[in-house]
């Protein structure tokens, strides 16, 4: 017993760590190390947590059917299906009948893999763990470390662009060579960040050196933050700080404005001082691609109303529309987004309901509101892992042999 609760640790925690900082952590070093980062990293690693989550899923899958599954989780289930088939059906027919208008950025096979990686495979993995304080404890522990495995491995690859005084936006300056996306380190702190927060606000018996862990994460994500420079990321968390005013005693409440009391002057000043771009991205201007990411929108909505009821090509112009609602509706029409909504707004009235009975399961609300608020005005379906993870994990709390959340 003690061998197999370490596997499915081993598991839950792989999964959860790569699932996207630990992941970006590890393509900064490739990156830095001047390898091929598909061929020696990004592959090797998609497969082998593939399989290992389809070896979860499969080892489960009769312990899901002998347990008493409510309805609710049921039909949330054969949705995800259905709409998953749906897409899978769409990417094949956007490379046949319908016809690219222009070449694809990837292969049809390759928007397959990263879906089922990405969305399909967490989403049934994480729906069917045992819901209970252990593996959430190893999935929030996965995270966190991997918010900080991610910052250290940044800072140290671009500590002279950190510390050169004008930081301005990763990427901007041509001396930087390649690097990872603005947005990864951005969004990566963001979350970071929030999980860090939930744990300072409701973890009880924190050790003391748990707590000094916890604020150097925070100050070092802040400095990933600043380096990313990213309006999707202030959003995210903009969207995160009610969570905590509404699921929270007064005590709570006030240290949460403590918190920020601190916070908040320390990120103007290191704007300040580092020279980043965070608040002149805020502003809607033709430099930080706005107008380019109008023109997506208008074409995915052109390609919507011409195949409104399935939709049509899952990419305009060779490129997604950074607006994940637009994304499904031009790639699945209306029934598309339909079974979407019916699985999104489920999670979102069972996290509220989860909240409320238990402020532990704050953080998993966090994950998909981060998620969502990336999705919102940066990156494509098919790799929306905050989204559907969340998801997954939210959906696993529909067992009714859990007394605490019936």
């Amino acid at each position: 017993m003690r061998l197999k609760a370490i596997k499915e640790n081993f598991t839950l925690f792989f999964i959860a760590f790569f699932s996207f900082s630990g992941y970006n952590a590890g393509l900064a070093i490739i990156i830095g190390l001047g390898l091929n980062t598909t061929i020696v990293y990004s592959i090797p690693l998609r497969i082998f947590s593939s399989l290992l989550m389809i070896h979860y899923i499969f080892k489960h899958y009769n312990n899901l059917k002998s347990r008493n599954i409510s309805s609710r989780k049921t039909n949330i289930l054969i949705t995800l299906k259905i709409f998953a088939v749906l897409y899978i059906i769409k990417i094949i027919l956007s490379f046949g009948i319908f016809g690219p208008l222009m070449p694809y950025s990837l292969k049809w096979f390759e928007y397959v893999l990263y879906f089922l990686n990405f969305c399909v495979l967490p989403f049934f993995m994480f729906s069917s763990i045992d819901f209970n304080d252990n593996n959430k404890k190893v999935i929030l522990d996965a995270l966190i470390l991997s918010g900080f495995m991610m910052a250290l491995v940044c800072i140290f690859e671009y500590k002279a662009t950190i510390f050169s005084g004008h930081m301005g936006r990763l990427g901007m300056n041509r001396d930087e060579g390649n690097t990872l996306t603005p947005l990864a380190l951005s969004y990566s702190a963001s979350l970071t960040i929030m999980l860090c927060i939930f744990q300072i606000l409701y973890k009880k018996g924190m050790t003391f050196k748990y707590k000094i862990y916890t604020v150097i994460n925070i100050l070092l994500s802040i400095i990933l933050f600043l380096l990313g420079s990213s309006k999707g990321s202030i959003l995210a968390i903009i969207l995160c700080i009610p969570l905590f005013f509404v699921y929270s005693k007064v005590a709570t409440k006030l240290k949460l404005i403590l918190i920020f009391s601190i916070c908040v002057p320390l990120l103007v000043y290191g704007v300040a001082v580092s020279g980043s771009l965070l608040f002149d991205r805020l502003q809607f201007t033709e430099d930080n691609g706005d107008i380019t990411r109008g023109v997506l929108w208008d074409a995915a909505k052109r390609e919507f109303w011409q195949h409104p009821i399935i939709g049509g090509r899952i990419e305009v112009s060779s490129i997604y529309p950074h607006e994940i609602f637009l994304e499904i509706l031009m790639a699945t029409g209306v029934v598309g987004v339909l079974l979407f909504l019916y699985v999104l707004i489920g999670a979102f009235k069972r996290s509220a309901y989860m909240c409320k009975r238990d402020y532990s399961n704050i953080f998993i609300f966090i994950i998909l509101i981060q998620g969502l608020a990336q999705s919102l005005v940066s990156g494509a379906l098919y790799v929306s892992i905050l989204i559907f993870l969340p998801m997954g994990l939210i959906f696993a709390s529909y067992k009714k042999n859990n007394l605490n959340l019936n």
